[in-house]
Formats: structure tokens, C-alpha cells, sequence
């Protein structure tokens, strides 16, 4: 409630009144206060007494007390007159990464194995390394492609395919020396997986054969040389010869002039006029990064380049006269090369054992129909080289006359390996279904035309010494294994007898082992056996080492001790496994009536597995404490029905026979594969999510 007047105005006054009697106590209090503030100011103020400080010790210049003279510069060399020839520049190792992979230029080894220029200062070799690479590659591509243009035509399902693509596969393993199974994987071998790896070459051969498979084994000195399909041949086949023709490099052309006549006719069905290309295949994949695979580089394609002339960008795309279908002319390759110029000497003494195995496998399985009224074609063919070449009297490079007047010793404290393991695995999946109509003057389908690749090139370098001491043993091991699995069963219905390219495939497998210097293995001689005896026990070469014939007129000693193994390890393995069946249904009865020029090529694959192993050394004497051991092996295999029923879902009955044999249980039935319904919109009839058909 509110104040009447006169109370409102007693109470302003009353409270005003307040504040006044606030405001002059607050002034008596501020008053004194400052009163004392100004006596405090006048009063005198003592002085602040100052600390007395001495510093008994005064900083000086610093003196670490020592004294420097610099040392005297020593005489500089004499300059060393060049040769009156310069030696020849070393080319850069850069191997052509195409097909085939080429042996790359060596530098010369500086060592007693190498020519040095007279006049020039030998350099003592340092320690070598050890070399330990393990390169995987894989290249897997699924190109299964459905062209389908509405007509009930009814295709097989491709798990069906594939089903009977890996029981080839498991036969093809089956069929394989696999000598390189005792052996650690990716790791370093010892004598007793040595041992393992000669038991299983010597195994190799004396099972029975499966049904319809051919097999040839060759052990020891037989297996010397190059062989093709087991017998002796003068050299390997070139695979580029051998290449389908639908592979085989186009000769270079005059460039089209991009100009079309009239009527240039229709490709599929539902077209009218127009020349049409359809593509889906053609791709290309490489698992060891080269750039192998794909058609071209990307950066060379006038289509992307702006200040290209507009016309004939597309000129690649033109379709020629005619109709053409391809579903097949898949390429796959895996190549390797390995070449070694590492440790070696004239002389080897070992206080262990010396082991020297060298196999190869090579196993192809080709399984194709041939169409009505058409012979069958295809090629599988197994090469394999195992050479031992003397390095040409390359040796002990002598410089002076009499024994050596002294020793350089490099020591290794441990093994010593050089281990190379490359595998490299191909899976190429073209199982087209396409039902194709030709209504127009020219038509280009090109369903297959993959290239899927895997390279690899390694170049070891090392040194080369007067004399190497091993105290442990010695392995020198060397394993190809090569596998080729091609499934081409194909179906074609409504196609004019002779417009149909089948089968014509190509199946390779190229192996080579080279070495360039023959081991000599020999009784340990007195000299020799003194020295390893004393260097085992910590002391240098005996004296009675200098006077070896074998080191004569060298004025020193390059001497390599390696307190452990000396091991050198190469294992290829190459696996391309490729499934190209076809089902193609045409409609071109009356255009083949009326003459126009039909193509179609559901065959022409190649497969090929590629692999050298080039170790460049010396011819060596090895004189073993524990004996020496040597082998080699080819095992060619091969399980090939060109005329086998179309379809691809039962094998052939020579197939099957041959796969039961060699792993039961391999080809049991294949279930019908349940295919879940497409759920569709009913209120939108041309609306559909294509996820329905994951999530159904």
C-alpha cells in the first residue's frame, strides 16, 4: 500500500537525514587517519643499514690447462698415372621391365675375380652383407561380365564354374614336385631342411601317374641342359612367338581418317543405325607395380590432352566393318629375375658340409571344349634349363711372381646369407555371359582382352676374394616351382559355323637356372686344413698357406672368415590360375544370310610363368671337411583335355578320373546356388534399389 503525503515526506527527510550523519562520521574517521598519514611524513626516517659484501675470489679468463699443437699435414700421394685405356663406364642396372625381363649390365667386381687396370690401387674388399628379400605378389581380377538385352535366354551360374576352376587348381598343387616344402618359409635354411629338400627331389617321380596326366622327372646329370616336355632341345621357346594370334602386336597402320559412309550400321539390340562398341574387359592389373597391365599409358592419351584437336579424338573407338565379339584373349604373366654376382673365391675350404641342389616343377592343367565341326587347338608347354657354365678362366687375378708376402683378413662373426624368396600368384576370373544381336552394318563387343601381370627383378652385387674360410657349412639351394591352371569350356549357340575363334590357348612355363662357375669339390689339402684349423682358434692363416700353388704370384692375401654358415637361398614360386568359359547366344541367323562378316572369339588366352636365377661367380675349388652333396631335378607334369563337354559344370571323364586320383573328395557335387528374390516398390513399378538385392 502507498504513504499519504505528509508520511512520505517525513520519511524522505528522516532518511536523508541518515545519510548526512553517515557521511560526517565517515569524515572524522578519514580526517584522523590522514592527520596521521601527514605526521608520519614529517617525522625523520632512519637510514636502511647497507649489507657489507667481499668477494675473496675475482673471476678470470678460462684455462683448462691443456696444450694443442696441430698435427703435421703428411706428404701428399704421388699421383697415379691413368691407364693408357680407361676402363669401359658401368652402365645403371635399370632391367627392361618388359616382356620377357632382360639380364641387366654388371658392374666388374673389385676382388681377385675382377680385371683392374694396370697401374691402378686394388682396394681391399670390405665385409659383404647379408641379403635377405622376400617379395609377395598378387594380382586378382574379376571380370565376369552379363550382357543381357531381355530374351529368356537361361545362363549357367558362375559359382558352378568356379567350383570346378579350384578343383583344377587343388589337381594342379597335387601335381607339383613341391620340393621347396621342407623348407622354413621365408626364413633361413639349415643342413637338416637341406636334407629335407634332397629327400623330397629324390622322391619325386617314383609315385604311379594319375590317369591322362603326363609326367616326365629327371634327376642328376640328366637333368643338365634344356629341356622341352622332358626331351632335349637346343634352346628355350620364346613366349612372344608363341602368342595367339588375337595377342600378337597389330602392325603398325596408316592412322583412320575418321570418316564414316553412310548406313554405318547398328551393334545391339534396340539400336538402330550408328556403329556401337561395347566394352567391359580390357583392364589390367599388375601385383608388382611395373606398369604392366592396362592397355597404354594414361598420360600418352590424346583423349585427355586439352590442346588436342578436336577431331579423331576417338578415333581408337571406331568400329571397323563388320561385326566382331571377344570374350576372351586374356593375357596373365608372372616373371621373375634374379641375378647374383655376390661372394666368391678361388679357394674355399669348409669346415662342415657343401650342399648344392638346384629344381624345378612345372605343372600345366588346360581344360577346354571345342566347338561342333572344329578340331581342337591349345598349346601347354613345360621348358626348363639347368646350366653349369664355367666362368671362362676368370680367377685369381695375379700382379706379382712367387708366394704372397702377407694377408688381409675380413671377418664375419655369424652366417652369412644371401636369400631371395619371390612368390607370385595370378587369379583371373572371365566367365562371360552375353546374348548378343546384330542388327546393323558393324558391331564391336569386347567382353575379355585382360592383362593382369607380376614382375619382379633383384640384382645382388658382392666381392670377390683370394680365399674364403667357412666354419660351418656351406648350402647353395635353388628351388622353381611353376603353375599354370586354364579352364576355357565355352558355349555358343545361334553362331554360323566358321565365325567362331575357340580354345587356340596358350600355356607356358619357363625356367632357367644358370651358374657361371663350376665348385670343384676336392680333398682339404694340409695347408689348408692347418689354416681353418688355426683361424678356429683365433689365430690367423699358417704359413705353409703362402706357399699353395693355388695362390701363386699374388703379392697379397684377400682372405674372407666366416665363423658361421654361408648360405645362398632361391625359391621362385609362380601360381596363375585363369578361367575364361564363355556362354554366348546370338541371333544372327539372317544376317549371315544376307553376308554379313561375322568375328567371335571366345579362346586365344595365354598363360605364361617366367623365371632365371643367373648367379655370375667363379670357378671355385671347395675343399669340405664334411663331404660334399649336389643334385638337380626337373619335374614337367601336365593334365590337358582339349575336348572336354561345354558348360564347365562336370569335368571331362579323363579329368575327373585324373583328379579323383590325386585328391579324393575333390570334385563332389557343387549345391544349387539359392538366389534370393529382387523385392521391388509396388506404387513406384520403375523404381528400384539395387541394395534390396544385399539386404533381401
Amino acid at each position: 500500500m502507498s504513504l499519504d503525503p505528509s508520511t512520505e515526506a517525513i520519511s524522505r527527510f528522516i532518511g536523508s537525514f541518515h545519510l548526512e550523519l553517515e557521511a560526517e562520521r565517515m569524515r572524522s574517521d578519514y580526517e584522523a587517519f590522514r592527520a596521521a598519514g601527514k605526521l608520519a611524513e614529517e617525522a625523520p626516517q632512519e637510514p636502511v643499514p647497507f649489507p657489507a659484501l667481499s668477494a675473496p675470489h675475482e673471476l678470470q679468463d678460462f684455462a683448462p690447462g691443456l696444450k694443442y699443437a696441430p698435427a703435421v699435414p703428411a706428404a701428399a700421394p704421388e699421383p697415379v698415372e691413368p691407364a693408357e685405356t680407361p676402363p669401359a663406364p658401368v652402365e645403371p642396372i635399370a632391367p627392361d621391365l618388359l616382356l620377357p625381363l632382360r639380364e641387366a649390365a654388371l658392374p666388374a667386381v673389385q676382388g681377385s675375380g675382377g680385371e683392374v687396370a694396370e697401374g691402378l690401387p686394388v682396394l681391399v674388399p670390405p665385409p659383404p652383407n647379408t641379403i635377405l628379400t622376400v617379395t609377395v605378389q598378387v594380382a586378382d581380377l574379376s571380370d565376369n561380365d552379363l550382357l543381357d538385352f531381355g530374351t529368356p535366354d537361361v545362363f549357367l551360374p558362375v559359382g558352378l564354374q568356379m567350383a570346378t576352376l579350384e578343383a583344377l587348381a587343388g589337381a594342379a598343387a597335387a601335381l607339383g614336385a613341391d620340393v621347396d616344402a621342407g623348407l622354413p618359409a621365408h626364413a633361413v635354411p639349415t643342413l637338416a631342411d637341406a636334407g629335407a629338400m634332397a629327400a623330397r627331389m629324390i622322391a619325386t617321380g617314383e609315385a604311379p601317374a594319375a590317369p591322362g596326366v603326363t609326367e616326365v622327372t629327371l634327376h642328376g646329370a640328366e637333368a643338365l641342359g634344356i629341356h622341352v616336355e622332358g626331351a632335349p632341345a637346343g634352346v628355350l621357346p620364346d613366349f612372344l612367338d608363341l602368342l595367339p594370334e588375337a595377342l600378337r602386336p597389330a602392325e603398325e597402320e596408316t592412322a583412320p581418317t575418321g570418316e564414316d559412309g553412310p548406313g554405318g550400321g547398328a551393334a545391339t539390340a534396340g539400336s538402330a543405325s550408328g556403329s556401337a562398341g561395347i566394352q567391359t574387359g580390357h583392364g589390367g592389373r599388375d601385383g608388382g607395380g611395373n606398369g604392366g597391365g592396362g592397355a597404354g599409358d594414361p598420360a600418352s592419351d590424346p583423349r585427355l590432352d586439352p590442346g588436342a584437336p578436336s577431331a579423331g579424338l576417338f578415333s581408337d573407338m571406331e568400329v571397323e566393318p563388320g561385326h566382331a565379339v571377344g570374350t576372351g584373349a586374356n593375357l596373365a604373366v608372372n616373371e621373375t629375375l634374379i641375378t647374383l654376382r655376390w661372394v666368391d673365391a678361388p679357394v674355399i675350404a669348409v669346415g662342415g658340409t657343401v650342399v648344392e641342389l638346384a629344381a624345378i616343377s612345372q605343372t600345366n592343367v588346360m581344360v577346354s571344349s571345342a566347338l561342333p565341326g572344329t578340331a581342337p587347338s591349345g598349346q601347354a608347354i613345360n621348358a626348363a634349363a639347368i646350366e653349369h657354365l664355367s666362368s671362362g678362366g676368370a680367377g685369381t687375378a695375379a700382379t706379382g711372381s712367387g708366394a704372397p708376402e702377407d694377408w688381409r683378413i675380413v671377418t664375419i662373426d655369424g652366417d652369412l646369407t644371401a636369400m631371395n624368396w619371390v612368390q607370385q600368384y595370378v587369379f583371373l576370373g572371365d566367365m562371360d555371359r552375353a546374348e548378343v544381336i546384330f542388327t546393323g552394318s558393324s558391331t564391336w563387343m569386347g567382353l575379355g582382352g585382360n592383362i593382369v601381370s607380376n614382375q619382379a627383378a633383384i640384382v645382388e652385387l658382392g666381392f670377390h676374394y683370394d680365399l674364403i674360410v667357412v666354419e660351418g657349412d656351406m648350402l647353395s639351394l635353388t628351388s622353381i616351382s611353376q603353375t599354370n591352371v586354364l579352364l576355357d569350356s565355352d558355349i555358343v549357340t545361334g553362331a554360323p559355323a566358321g565365325t567362331v575363334t575357340a580354345q587356340d590357348n596358350l600355356q607356358l612355363n619357363s625356367a632357367r637356372i644358370t651358374q657361371s662357375g663350376i665348385d670343384t669339390v676336392t680333398e682339404m689339402t694340409a695347408g689348408i686344413r692347418d689354416t681353418l684349423e688355426a683361424m678356429a682358434a683365433g689365430g690367423g692363416p699358417g704359413a705353409a698357406i703362402l706357399d699353395d700353388p693355388a695362390f701363386a704370384g699374388l703379392d697379397g692375401l684377400d682372405v674372407l672368415y666366416v665363423r658361421g654358415n654361408f648360405t645362398k637361398l632361391n625359391v621362385i614360386e609362380q601360381v596363375n590360375v585363369l578361367g575364361d568359359s564363355d556362354q554366348l547366344h546370338l541371333a544372327c541367323e539372317g544376317l549371315a544370310a544376307a553376308g554379313g562378316q561375322i568375328g567371335i572369339v571366345t579362346g586365344s588366352n595365354a598363360q605364361a610363368n617366367l623365371a632365371h636365377v643367373f648367379d655370375d661367380g667363379l670357378d671355385s675349388t671347395v675343399m669340405a671337411a664334411g663331404g660334399g652333396y649336389s643334385d638337380a631335378l626337373i619335374h614337367q607334369a601336365g593334365l590337358i583335355d582339349l575336348d572336354a563337354p561345354p558348360g564347365g559344370v562336370a569335368l571331362a571323364p579323363v579329368v575327373s578320373e585324373a583328379v579323383a586320383f590325386l585328391a579324393e573328395g575333390m570334385i563332389d557335387p557343387v549345391p544349387d546356388l539359392e538366389i534370393a528374390p529382387v523385392p521391388g516398390l509396388p506404387d513406384l513399378p520403375g523404381s528400384l534399389d539395387v541394395m534390396q538385392t544385399a539386404l533381401a
